[in-house]
This record gives C-alpha cells, structure tokens and sequence, in this order.
C-alpha cells in the first residue's frame, strides 16, 4: 500500500495521492489489490482509511463478500456481495470495516481513464455530478457477479507484471466497464438522443470547470450555443432538473467539500467560491442545505 499518500496531514480531512513512483512503476496509472490487504495495512497507511478523505484518483471497489456501507459526499451508501462502488477524483469518502469484507480495490488516474477512452468508446459508469447524482452503488446479477470476478482476476494479474503490455489492461478494464454499464439504469433518460444526451454531459462538465466564475444558467447556454430555453428543456429532459438547479448542486457539494477538507475561513471560502459577499454566500448555502455554513461544518465533528 505504498502507493497510497498524504501529502498534507495538518488538513482536516487528508487529501490522498498515489505515490508517483508507484504510480509510473507498470507504466499505466491503474494500480489494484485487494479489500484484505488493505484491511491488514491501515496503521501503515499514515492516514485513517475509516474517516472521511479526499481522493486525487478515482476507485472503483467490488465486494466479493460482506454488507455494510461506505460514506461519500455526506452520505452513506449500502452495499452487499456484487456490489461495485465508484468513489471519483476530488470525492470525500471513507471505508467502513465493521464486518469482514472480501473483494477487490482498483486505483487509477485520469491519463488511465483517458487512454482507455481514447481506444475504446466508452460510456461514463456513475455520475460524477450532485445534480445528475445517481447512487455510486451498483450490485449486479449473480451471472455478471462470476465474470466480473474472472475480469478482476485477470486485471490483477496484469498489473503485478510489468512486462505486458499496457493496451492489455486497458482492454479488460473497459470490457468490465461495459457488463456493468449495460446492467445498470443511466443516469439519463433514454428518451433523449445520444446527440442530446452529449450536450447535456458538456453542460454538466462546464460547470465543473466555470461554478465559481459563472453561476448563471444563461451565461451556460450562450457558451453552448443555445438558448436559455433550449438548455432548460434538454436538462428537464434528461433527469428532470433545471440548469440553475444543477449549477446549484455542484456549488453547494463543492462548499461542504472545502468547509470540511481545509481549515478555511467562511469569508475566504465565500470569496474564492465567487461570491461577492460572505452575507450572499451564507443565505445561498442556507437556502441549498437548510443549515448556515458554520452550522453544517459543526454537524459533523465527532
């Protein structure tokens, strides 16, 4: 578990990095091992794997065997034998080993994610976005369940040689993908043409990029070529929100993030969320959440 670092302790909740050595040692950026393993290695992690952290990679977890739940941006999630868990770049999460648990951990990057998109078309598996939000749970059919499993296998076995080749991987990685992705619901209606259903995921991803400077849904559609009209009936069409609806989300997940990830000032948060006002930023956290900033951040001490 080496791969695994904390390069700022002092923060409240560490923010988790592989280590780049690690990382580049079978020349992929995709690391796995097992649940066991990491159970067996936690005092030597040099961060607690049980308390929420933020990770700079993205997981994707499979229970072979065992129940419980795993937190995720504010919530927790349960899961059972068959279950696949997606944690994505920049989530807060954290592992519950109340119960035995059996199964397989993948770490991977974004050069990873975007080399295996490059050769294969390959469909996003969870939202990564609060708005869209589906659960990032998923357990699958007792037939998926054994090739998934002979799918990891071979994926461990590969990523212990570092001699075979890296499109190998890539290609057992995006053919687990694809069974899970074909066995679940999509997180957007399929009542809209894949041409639509593009636009709205570019409209999710300028958000990522733009929420601090822009926070008005027009601003959104011009970028986009659109009407304010045409970008409102395309997200109501996909999952039933409204653009402002989706901005909002992802500004009020990115808060809670930061209030409790970095010893922050409410008014410094205020500021570099793009707020003019710490009095704006506090009623808008308010409206979203039902609890002021400093109230949400003392709700989850202890």
């Amino acid at each position: 578990m080496t791969s695994l670092t904390t390069p700022d302790t002092s923060e409240k909740i560490p923010s988790v990095e592989f280590n780049p050595e690690a990382l580049t040692s079978n020349g992929v950026g995709i690391e796995m091992f097992s649940l066991e393993s990491l159970r067996s290695r936690l005092a030597s992690l040099g961060f607690n794997a049980e308390l929420p952290h933020r990770i700079k990679f993205h997981i994707l977890i499979y229970i072979q065997e065992g129940t419980g739940t795993h937190f995720i941006d504010f919530k927790h999630y349960s899961f059972r034998a068959g279950s696949f868990i997606s944690i994505n770049k920049n989530q807060v999460h954290s592992f519950e080993f109340i119960n035995e648990l059996r199964g397989y951990m993948v770490l991977f990057t974004d050069e990873f994610k975007d080399s295996v998109r490059s050769n294969i078309r390959l469909p996003n598996l969870f939202s990564t976005h609060a708005g869209a939000h589906q659960a990032p749970v998923l357990t699958v059919s007792n037939g998926l369940k054994k090739s998934s499993e002979l799918l990891l296998g071979e994926i461990e076995n590969l990523t212990d040689d570092e001699t075979r080749d890296p499109l190998l991987t890539q290609l057992l990685f995006s053919a687990l993908l694809l069974k899970v992705y074909h066995d679940r619901p999509t997180i957007i209606s399929s009542d809209i043409t894949e041409v639509r259903a593009a636009k709205f995921l570019k409209f999710l991803s300028l958000i990522e990029q733009r929420y601090v400077t822009s926070k008005d849904a027009s601003e959104y559609a011009e970028s986009m070529g659109m009407t304010y009209k045409s970008l409102n009936q395309l997200c109501k069409a996909a999952v039933n929100q409204t653009p402002k609806q989706l901005i909002n989300a992802h500004v009020t997940l990115e808060a809670k993030r930061r209030l409790v990830i970095e010893d922050i000032q409410i008014k410094q948060l205020s500021f570099e969320l793009g707020f003019d006002e710490v009095s704006n930023f506090t009623k808008y956290f308010k409206k979203q959440t039902a609890l002021s900033p400093k109230q949400f951040k003392n709700s989850l001490k202890g």
